[in-house]
């Protein structure tokens, strides 16, 4: 008996084929990865999305699949991706991203909130996945190794965690978002913090977007203005608003999007909430709505403040959540290609 546990203990799986390992985030703490991108058929994701459910798990520890479309099905491809929505959901996945089109059929089967991303591309896949990952999760790589460059998934994820030592303050980050296909098409960096500049204002956008929807507000709704402070304005860009002015919403709106202006952005707030506080107040909810996970704000009018966070990520829910809401309203953010 002893020589058999010893011989178990010596036995090591087939490269690639449920191979666990241990990945250090850059944050601080670790993942669990289990390896298993070798074959994409059915019968071998439903296998591997089993196992992974084996793997337990602690308090605020989540189950991530990093999935590859499943190989060579022809005319069965929509309906064995779709297949795949019930496993997942059976072994408790909290978040699941996808590659390849194949996997728009699952895509569209899952959870809104199970959705990590949708990717053509490893390298913007590699970078999304490591931006979320937190201390404790379990990480199953699963996907088909032919016509695809999901073979390097993994490779991928390595080479950005010896690279991600970097000290942010000379770090440059990218995104790039199809908005109408949620394809994460270049990312880098998107998951780190800085202090954001006017960030309230595609709040207050966004917020007046809910209230005109809802029929509480109107654009042409006449707002008497309130002069504000210079230590609110702190010298940032502003209308010069005075105390008694008449502005229509539309105008406050067209001042705070085109031109930054402060004071237009806590008059429009306060025309939204009563006070500025009050608006400030309800802004968590909002970024709660968007999908927005790392933000903070402690000012409605724009200016730069110690505390306050966002990301590339964050801003791009932001933009994401408001295109899928208020299309009828994407002009006012958006250019158009001819």
């Amino acid at each position: 008996m002893q020589l058999a546990a010893k011989r178990v203990s010596w036995f090591r799986n087939v490269a690639k084929k449920l191979q666990a390992e241990t990945l250090r985030l850059p944050t601080g703490g670790a993942v669990t990865l289990i390896d298993d991108n070798y074959n994409g058929a059915l019968i071998s994701m439903k296998n591997g999305l089993e196992v992974a459910a084996l793997y337990p798990r602690g308090e605020n520890q989540r189950r991530i699949a990093v999935l590859g479309r499943l190989a060579t099905l022809g005319e069965l491809a929509q309906v064995s991706h779709e297949a795949l929505a019930e496993p997942i959901l059976e072994a408790g996945f909290d978040k699941v991203y996808m590659h390849g089109k194949e996997m728009l059929a699952l895509k569209e089967k899952l959870p809104a909130q199970m959705i990590g991303g949708y990717f053509t591309d490893v390298d913007s896949m590699a970078d999304k996945v490591l931006s979320e990952l937190r201390d404790g999760d379990v990480v199953l790589v699963k996907g088909s190794v032919s016509d695809s460059d999901f073979h390097l998934i993994i490779g991928k994820m390595k080479e950005r965690l010896k690279s991600s030592v970097v000290p942010l303050g000379r770090d440059v980050a990218t995104l790039r978002v199809n908005l109408n296909t949620g394809s994460v098409q270049r990312a880098h960096n998107g998951y780190k913090t800085f202090n954001p500049r006017h960030l309230s204002h595609l709040l207050i956008t966004t917020a007046l977007a809910e209230g005109l929807v809802a029929k509480k507000h109107r654009l042409s709704d006449a707002v008497s203005t309130k002069a504000i402070a210079d230590s609110v304005l702190q010298q940032g860009p502003a209308l010069g608003l005075k105390n008694g002015q008449k502005m229509s919403v539309k105008s406050l709106l067209q001042g705070m999007l085109i031109a930054n202006a402060r004071d237009a952005a806590v008059n429009l707030a306060e025309y939204l909430s009563g006070t500025a506080a009050d608006h400030l107040a309800a802004l968590p909810g909002l970024m709660e709505r968007a999908g927005m996970q790392k933000s903070s704000l402690n000012n409605v009018a724009g200016r730069t403040s110690q505390g306050q966070r966002t990301s590339l990520d964050d801003l791009a829910a932001l933009v994401s959540y408001f295109y899928r809401s208020y299309p009828q309203f994407i002009h006012w953010l958006a250019d158009f290609e001819g």
